[in-house]
């Protein structure tokens, strides 16, 4: 997760800055990664119309490997920059 975000924020955000919060939060792993880039344009958004998914190789593929996990992905962009949350259930993190 935390290189398909950063590889996403190197290619195509122009962010000069990026963070990553990682912590273990109510029997999950929490992973946070956010830049101060242009954000993703309202095109990219999913078609269907919740702002939290959105259309691209990498970004489904990390939705794939997370719902395998039983964990789940969110996305939060705007012009100041996006975020990527990530969930993922501690029990499930543990046997990978």
């Amino acid at each position: 997760m935390v290189q398909e975000s950063l590889s996403n924020i190197r290619r195509h955000s122009g962010a000069s800055e990026a963070k990553i919060k990682l912590v273990r939060h109510d029997g999950s792993i929490q992973l946070e990664i956010s830049d101060n880039g242009k954000g993703i344009p309202p095109q990219s958004l999913a078609k269907s119309g919740r702002a939290n998914q959105v259309v691209g190789v990498g970004i489904l593929g990390m939705r794939e490997r997370l719902a395998q996990l039983g964990g789940h992905l969110d996305i939060d962009s705007s012009q100041a920059g996006t975020t990527v949350k990530v969930s993922v259930p501690l029990a499930a993190a543990a046997t990978r």
